[in-house]
């Protein structure tokens, strides 16, 4: 079947031929054109062999007819034969002689009939000739051999009066058809290898200029495109050979001067080639360029050595950015500790263009030693240069830069930059795999000790996406959440600074039923399916019961959270309101509010007000060592602070001590000082206090003569009482100390 020709890929340039004309498709439609007068011949001697055939079959018929005429009744001689059609099984078609009726009337009907007949089947031959020649446009032969096929299929089937005039109707459109594709096939054929051939010139033009610019420039290039040249012309009479092989020329001769003066530019200079291009303006030109052509060239050339000179001034200032980034991206890195890899090391090292950057990225390598001590180690290199044990004072300097610029970073993401210091390989988090947040948690503990601050163990981005994610999770999920982080997480108070801090506050709790009640509850509350509050929340309903509850011991963000989980809680048990319940619901939520050392404090949760304000008035200057020190203070006048000041919650099991009030005792790095309720320091205590009552009761015995009664050893003052005020006197200048009242 015939095709539209394609275009032809280009070979390599010392085989590529031009590309002539496609023969072959002249060929075919002269072959083409033989068929098409074979068709005409074949009609002509069809239609004798027709005229024959037919007398032949008259004569059968009129024998058939006399004889039946003979056989059968009058009636039935008037009977003539004509033929049935019956398509079989397999595909194929049989034809049988059946009898039908004559007379005027009945030969009258038989040729109304097969005038419709003929008719309607031209009109279908001739639609479905023209969609045969719209499904084969380009492809004439194709075309021919599907017409064929419906015209024999279209005779077969037609009775034998109307073969031979369908024949003459379908055949001479056959050929017309055939003559007309033919036609536009061949006109076709001939616009698609003008194409082409314009088509390869363009791509060896381009490709001329490449080859000359890289030096592989090969003259057999240039008799390969005037050959495909000559062959457009010979397909085109309008082309301009002589203008096209003039064209090609003159580009050789600027190609080839642009080679020369870009080499100049590149080795000597913008100016030297700026220097050549003057000379070319007095140099003889070659045949057929012209002075416009030289001018047109110069401007060109003038344009390209100015954007040259822009990019090399560009290229210039690039590699001075460039370098700068990298050194100080490098100083930075290696300035804080961080591991930087050995190719990075390299990359910025070889971008180094000045001495002082130099030694920016040496200074830095010095203290990236220091940026990997511990707190402690960090403090006593920077005391040594204040007692003179440190020489370079720029090395002193970079120290204190970056030891506050550590501290800052452990306070904000203290797990990233642990691992950015290379002490550990950070675990992502899978909130599915409690073995793997476990081991995320001891080494958050190894950072908040190398850093001395409490270290969450999330990144900062892992916190982000989790507390992004909150919102969005079901009661059970929250739960798992919480149960896997765990009450007493640094990772909290990170979460609370992503807008979760009720999250956070309620999954600290560490009480799974309760957390799970206030989820719930939460639910409720937001679908508004539960609901059972005063209507007027301020005036005698549950804010006024809930200030009278919780005082001012919380800052506004964390007493809108505790209030939010209380009315949840309450929600989600579906009571009446009632005062005490809802008291009763905050104390729960918040572990307890009692009063301690006089003002109001939320306790460390299961943990009593009496048990509580032991510890605290048992505060001793060992614990306050223990808690990171006070500033200003003597471990023993901040433990007296501590018993005496005032307790203010900050967070779960978290304490700030305001002194006189209203001064808050601060920590030596600046920071608030914070204290907990530990076992530990319980358990001290408890030791401590057992070692001073049997102090106590020794004294009692000395000085009175029995031993102190079992149930009154804290309160050995009542029972002095009952000596003289000068025993009293003795025994308190002996050293007596009332524990209850002021520790140790």
């Amino acid at each position: 079947m015939a095709r539209q020709p394609r275009q032809q890929p280009i070979g390599f340039y010392g085989k590529f031929q031009p590309t002539g004309v496609d023969n072959s498709a002249a060929q075919r439609m002269q072959a083409l054109a033989g068929l098409g007068e074979t068709v005409a011949g074949v009609a002509e001697q069809f239609g004798a062999r027709k005229a024959s055939e037919k007398k032949a079959q008259e004569a059968i018929v009129a024998k058939e007819q006399a004889t039946q005429a003979r056989m059968n009744a009058p009636e039935e001689a008037a009977m003539l034969v004509q033929e049935a059609r019956t398509e079989n099984p397999d595909g194929t078609v049989t034809y049988s002689a059946i009898p039908r009726p004559v007379g005027p009337e009945a030969e009258l009907r038989l040729r109304t009939t097969m005038a419709a007949q003929l008719s309607s089947t031209k009109v279908d031959a001739q639609i479905k000739f023209a969609e045969i020649a719209e499904k084969n446009q380009g492809d004439p032969e194709a075309f021919y051999n599907d017409a064929e096929i419906y015209r024999k299929s279209i005779i077969g089937a037609s009775p034998i009066e109307l073969r031979d005039t369908l024949n003459l109707a379908m055949v001479p459109k056959i050929q017309a058809t055939f003559k007309t594709l033919n036609t536009a096939f061949g006109k076709a054929t001939d616009e698609a290898n003008l194409v082409s051939l314009k088509d390869n010139k363009d791509f060896m033009f381009a490709e001329l200029g490449n080859s000359i610019q890289n030096g592989t420039f090969d003259r057999e290039q240039t008799a390969s495109l005037y050959s495909t040249i000559d062959a457009i012309g010979n397909a085109d009479p309008s082309f301009n050979i002589a203008g096209a092989r003039r064209e090609i020329d003159n580009y050789i001769y600027e190609q080839t001067a642009s080679k020369v003066i870009g080499d100049i530019a590149d080795k000597d200079g913008i100016t030297a080639a700026r220097g050549v291009l003057e000379e070319l303006e007095n140099s003889p030109l070659p045949a057929g360029y012209s002075q416009e052509d030289l001018r047109s060239f110069i401007e060109t050339e003038t344009g390209n050595l100015t954007r040259k000179a822009s990019a090399l001034k560009a290229i210039n200032t690039q590699v001075s950015t460039e370098s700068k980034a990298a050194v100080s991206s490098l100083v930075e890195a290696l300035g804080l500790g961080f591991e930087v890899s050995q190719a990075e090391q390299t990359r910025a090292q070889g971008l180094v263009q000045t001495p002082d950057q130099q030694d920016k990225i040496d200074r830095a390598r010095r203290v990236s030693a220091f940026s990997v001590m511990s707190e402690e180690d960090r403090d006593a290199v920077i005391k040594n240069r204040e007692s003179g044990q440190l020489d370079d004072l720029e090395d002193w300097k970079q120290m204190i830069a970056r030891d506050i610029e550590i501290q800052d970073m452990a306070s904000k993401d203290g797990y990233s930059l642990y691992a950015s210091q290379g002490f550990i390989k950070a675990i992502p988090f899978d909130a599915t795999n409690a073995e793997s947040f476990a081991l995320k948690k001891e080494q958050a503990g190894l950072a908040s000790i190398h850093y001395g601050v409490p270290v969450s163990p999330f990144s900062d981005e892992e916190a982000t996406a989790l507390s992004a994610s909150i919102n969005g999770m079901s009661t059970e999920e929250k739960v798992i959440l919480a149960n896997t982080i765990g009450p007493d997480s640094d990772a909290w108070g990170q979460i609370a600074g992503k807008n979760q801090g009720l999250f956070a506050m309620v999954a600290s709790i560490g009480d799974q039923d309760l957390m799970q009640a206030i989820f719930l509850g939460q639910d409720l509350i937001t679908n508004k399916l539960q609901v059972k509050l005063p209507n007027d929340p301020i005036v005698g309903g549950y804010l006024s019961d809930f200030n009278d509850v919780v005082g001012d011991i919380y800052f506004a963000e964390d007493k809108r959270h505790i209030l939010d989980a209380t009315l949840a809680l309450y929600a989600q048990r579906g009571e009446d309101y009632s005062t005490d319940s809802f008291k009763d619901a905050i104390q729960e939520v918040t572990g307890g509010i009692k009063e301690i050392n006089d003002h109001k404090v939320q306790l460390p949760r299961g943990i009593s007000k009496d048990t509580f304000q032991t510890y605290v008035d048992r505060f001793s200057a060992k614990d306050v060592t223990a808690f990171g020190g006070a500033f200003g203070y003597t471990p023993e006048q901040a433990a007296v602070a501590i018993q005496d000041g005032r307790i203010v919650s900050d967070g779960d099991n978290r304490y700030r001590v305001l002194v006189n009030g209203s001064v808050p005792l601060t920590s030596p790095n600046g920071q608030k000082f914070i204290f907990s309720y530990t076992e530990s320091v319980v358990s001290e205590q408890a030791g401590m206090a057992a070692e001073q009552m049997q102090k106590n009761a020794e004294l009692f015995r000395k000085e009175y003569g029995i031993s102190a009664p079992k149930d009154t050893t804290y309160d050995l003052e009542a029972e002095s009482k009952k000596f003289s005020e000068s025993r009293n006197r003795a025994l308190n200048k002996a050293g007596f100390i009332d524990f209850s009242k002021r520790g140790n």
